[in-house]
């Protein structure tokens, strides 16, 4: 008997217990439905929200001090370090877009025009340049835009726009209205206008009399993601304790993490099924060997060998493991990217949703699915299969 005849005869045992076939593949079809469904749904997020906070720039490092300023002194030591390609100072203050008639709540979010395609990378423009030159310049963030358009403004590079932040009213000519951007840990880009820095210092000095002493937050430029934890150790050293660093190269890789660590726990509780599966399959194949023994019997009697038995109970559990996957794989695919395209996963911070999460399946899942459902189904069909093949013809023709 070879291969072809074996698969033949396989086919021809599950028809007979279709029932029982039924059954049994639906049960593994289960477990590989919500396996796939979870892995699905752990890849879409843990690589969207990489990417959601990658945003800012894996090189970048931001520092902060809640006690005192950090002196113009502490840029010179800081710009000393080797690595360093920029070091720039960022501030935000809380204003209105004064139109007369109505105002727009905002942020006003202060840079160096010249570092501000570092600080805020992959800034792009739906009108004009992602660029301020000049000192009453400034960006409309893409929700800013929006917002006035639905109350009858229309904003064009060009146009001058009148912030007003406490009693104190400032002209600014647009320069760019921005596409949406998502997260950044300088401030909500889409709800605010990117202005130079020295515009918010010259604000901050109408407003209370005096001028800003020194910087309470930085973002650290680093030329290679590899030198950035070099870089922060050299930071820690220099201004001591009462600052505070972090880098966005280690935010992203807690979320991947964390995102791993999850997907194991909920795979693994998904795996549960593809367990209780396995112990349906030997089930199920015990049976239809006890059914079976008087015909294993007269092919024994008339030559097949045992691994031929025990590979023939095996093609029949591998065979609804592969009709499982076949059908189970895409339905838990197609379910997980439902959930995904209809939003039910779309993390949100206190300004709205922090970005948008993409579906996507990797390779690495897809194998891990296949492999654990051909696995859990050859375990179970293993100890079923072995007993067949042990059967001596004599003893098999005997039995009633």
């Amino acid at each position: 008997m070879d291969l072809w005849d074996l698969l033949v005869f396989s086919f021809k045992g599950l028809k007979s217990q279709s029932l029982r076939s039924v059954l049994t593949l639906l049960g593994i079809l289960i477990g590989v439905t919500l396996l796939a469904l979870v892995l699905s749904i752990s890849d879409s997020v843990s690589y969207s929200m990489a990417n959601i906070f990658a945003k800012g720039g894996l090189n970048n490092i931001y520092v902060f001090s809640s006690t005192k300023p950090i002196e113009w002194y502490d840029i010179r030591q800081l710009e000393n370090i080797p690595h360093i390609v920029a070091i720039s100072p960022y501030t935000s203050l809380r204003g209105e877009l004064d139109f007369g008639v109505y105002e727009e709540e905002l942020t006003l979010i202060g840079v160096p025009p010249e570092n501000l395609h570092l600080v805020i990378p992959d800034l792009e423009s739906e009108e004009g340049l992602p660029s301020i030159t000049v000192y009453d310049s400034c960006l409309i963030g893409n929700a800013v835009a929006l917002s006035v358009k639905e109350k009858g403004f229309l904003l064009h590079v060009g146009d001058t726009v009148y912030v007003k932040v406490g009693k104190v009213k400032m002209a600014l000519r647009i320069e760019g209205i921005l596409k949406e951007y998502g997260f950044t840990f300088l401030g909500p880009i889409d709800e605010s206008l990117i202005v130079p820095y020295n515009t918010i210092e010259d604000l901050y000095f109408k407003i209370t009399g005096t001028k800003m002493e020194g910087y309470n937050q930085l973002t650290v430029t680093v030329d290679d993601v590899e030198n950035v934890d070099f870089v922060i150790s050299q930071i820690r050293d220099l201004l001591g304790k009462d600052v505070g660093v972090f880098a966005i190269k280690h935010i992203v890789k807690s979320i991947m993490d964390s995102m791993r660590f999850f997907s194991l726990i909920i795979g693994s509780i998904a795996s549960v099924t593809l367990v209780v599966a396995a112990i349906g399959v030997m089930n199920a194949m015990f049976t239809t060997v006890m059914e079976r023994i008087r015909i294993i019997g007269v092919l024994r009697a008339l030559g097949l060998r045992r691994h031929m038995v025990l590979l023939n109970i095996l093609i029949e559990a591998l065979t609804l493991a592969s009709i499982a996957l076949l059908v189970g794989l895409p339905l838990g695919i197609f379910i997980g990217r439902m959930l995904i395209e209809g939003g039910m996963f779309t993390p949100t911070g206190p300004r709205g949703t922090l970005g948008t999460i993409n579906f996507i399946v990797t390779s690495n899942s897809l194998a891990l699915i296949v492999t654990v459902t051909l696995a859990l189904t050859l375990i179970g069909a293993l100890p079923p299969a072995y007993r067949a093949s042990k059967l001596e013809p004599a003893e098999a023709l005997r039995y009633e």
